[in-house]
């Protein structure tokens, strides 16, 4: 039963975050309960439900969550929306990762956390691509005559 609501609380993220999370919460049911593990699941669920909250909590209240998610929006946009910008990005994620896809963007203003996590999730698993792409020197003119790829 817990670990049903762990992973419907803050597992169902991206797969980065999926990972690490599994690990900390191995880490944390070893440590309280040693070899009996059934009997502490529920506590490590209602912490992890904490964290959730509390992540969520930061996402709203802090300048820097706000930050990179309006960042990472505005670079996805950008990205998707661009195929001059777009062509080059798939085919250096291609080369570099062995897959390509278009980063995830949100409904701007849906107010789900998910969907915003993925996005940044995408964006930051997806850095070189996008450093490669901006190196580009076909691509630089693309992004300086936008006002959207010459960033703040």
């Amino acid at each position: 039963m817990g670990i049903v609501c762990l992973e419907e609380e803050c597992l169902q993220v991206g797969m980065f975050f999926q990972s690490m999370l599994k690990d900390v919460l191995w880490e944390t049911i070893c440590d309280i309960c040693g070899n009996n593990l059934q009997q502490c699941v529920g506590i490590v669920s209602d912490k992890f439900r904490w964290v959730s909250k509390l992540v969520k909590n930061f996402s709203k209240e802090l300048p820097l969550f706000h930050n990179v998610t309006e960042n990472c929006f505005k670079a996805a946009t950008f990205v998707n929306n661009k195929s001059e910008i777009r062509h080059p990005f798939l085919k250096y994620q291609l080369q570099e990762y062995g897959r390509d896809a278009l980063l995830r963007v949100p409904f701007y203003g849906g107010g789900e956390f998910k969907p915003v996590f993925q996005m940044v999730e995408d964006v930051l698993s997806s850095a070189r691509a996008l450093q490669l792409v901006f190196l580009d020197e076909s691509c630089k003119m693309v992004s300086m005559e936008d006002q959207t790829g010459k960033g703040d």
